[in-house]
C-alpha cells in the first residue's frame, strides 16, 4: 500500500538573506544562508522522496497493466457469449429458454428466476433471462422486450477486492448486438445502468477535406495553429529569443526551486511584430513569493528576460499567432 508523502513548505523569517564572505581570491564570495528564523521545516527535495514517489508511480502503473489484461480477458469471454447467443438467436428467430441458459452453460451460469432483483445477483457469474416475460418481471432491470445474459464479476481482481463488482447485460434481441453496464460503487449502491452498443464501424483520421475522429473543419483549425516553443535554464544570465515569423503572441512560463520551496508563474505577451514599437524594461511579479521577471522587447520584436533570482530556475516561451 502506497503511503504518500505530505510535502511541506520550508517557512523562514527571511528565505532571500544571505551572508556573504570573502572567498580565497580577490572578486570571489561565498553566500551563505541567512533565514533566520525556521517558521516551518520543509520537507527534503532529495533521492529518498523522490524515489518514494517514483515507485507509486510503478505500482499504480503496474496494476493498471494487471487491470487491464483481466478486462481484456473478461471482455472476450463475453464477446464469445455474445457471438453464441446472437448466432442462436438468429438460427431460432429470437431467443428461447433454451438457447439462453445454453449461452450462460458456456460460463457455468444459471436462469434468473421471474421477479428477482438483480441488485441481488453479486455472486460472481453468469446468469440468463430466458425470455421477455421473465425480463419483464425483473427489479433494477434495463431491459424488458427480451431475454439476456448477464455477467457479474470483480471490478478489481488484481487486489481481491469484494467491496467493488460490476454487472453486464448482453442483449442478442438488438442488431448489432447491445449491451448494458453498471458498477457497484461501494457505498451500497448500484450506479444507473448505461446502454453501449457494438459496432463494426471504422473511423479514420480527419484531413482539412474529410471528416473522421473530428470535423474537417477543426483539422483545418488545428493544421493552421503551429507553435513554437523555446525551454531552458537562464544559468544566471538572460534570456533573448527573436520573433519567429507570423507570431504575435508569447506564452511565457517559469519556475524556481529553492530551501524554501518551490514557486511558478505565467506571463502573456501579446501584440508583438517585427514592426513594432520598442517596450523598455518591464517587471510583473509571477507566482506567490518575491520572484520577479523584468523583460525588454526591441522594435523587431526580440525579447529579452531578466528573471530574478536567475538562478535555480527554468523557462518556457510558447509563441503563437
Amino acid at each position: 500500500m502506497y503511503t504518500p508523502t505530505n510535502w511541506q513548505d520550508h517557512i523562514v523569517e527571511k528565505p532571500h538573506r544571505f551572508e556573504m564572505t570573502n572567498g580565497e581570491s580577490p572578486g570571489m564570495v561565498y553566500l551563505n544562508p541567512a533565514p533566520g528564523e525556521v517558521d516551518q521545516q520543509g520537507t527534503p527535495q532529495n533521492a529518498q522522496n523522490f524515489n518514494h514517489m517514483e515507485k507509486g508511480i510503478a505500482e499504480v502503473t503496474a496494476a493498471m497493466d494487471r487491470l487491464m489484461a483481466e478486462a481484456q480477458k473478461e471482455f472476450d469471454t463475453l464477446k464469445k457469449i455474445s457471438d453464441e447467443l446472437k448466432k442462436k438467436a438468429d438460427k431460432n428467430g429470437g431467443i428461447t429458454v433454451a438457447n439462453s441458459l445454453q449461452v450462460a452453460a458456456l460460463a457455468g451460469g444459471a436462469a434468473i428466476a421471474e421477479d428477482t432483483d438483480l441488485d441481488t445477483l453479486t455472486v460472481p457469474g453468469t446468469y440468463a433471462a430466458a425470455s421477455a416475460a421473465v425480463a419483464a418481471t425483473l427489479l433494477h432491470c434495463p431491459i424488458s422486450g427480451s431475454g439476456f445474459v448477464m455477467y457479474t464479476f470483480l471490478t478489481y481482481p488484481y487486489n481481491r477486492s469484494t467491496t467493488y463488482r460490476t454487472q453486464i447485460i448482453i442483449c442478442g434481441g438488438d442488431t448489432p448486438s447491445s449491451f448494458w453496464i453498471r458498477n457497484f460503487n461501494g457505498s451500497g449502491k448500484w450506479c444507473d445502468w448505461v446502454r453501449m452498443k457494438y459496432t463494426d464501424t471504422t473511423y479514420s483520421n480527419a484531413t482539412t477535406t474529410v471528416a473522421g475522429l473530428m470535423s474537417a473543419s477543426d483539422k483545418t483549425q488545428l493544421s493552421n495553429m503551429p507553435i513554437v516553443c523555446y525551454q531552458g535554464s537562464p544559468d544566471g544570465s538572460s534570456i533573448t529569443k527573436a520573433l519567429p515569423a507570423g507570431k504575435t503572441k508569447c506564452l511565457i512560463i517559469m519556475h524556481w526551486g529553492s530551501s524554501s520551496g518551490i514557486n511558478c508563474g505565467a506571463y502573456i505577451l501579446t501584440g508583438l511584430s517585427s514592426n513594432m514599437t520598442a517596450v523598455t524594461t518591464q517587471s510583473t511579479l509571477l507566482g506567490s513569493g518575491a520572484v520577479h521577471l523584468l523583460y525588454t522587447v526591441t522594435s523587431a520584436g526580440t525579447l529579452t528576460l531578466y528573471p530574478t533570482p536567475n538562478t535555480n530556475c527554468n523557462y518556457t516561451m510558447i509563441y503563437f499567432a
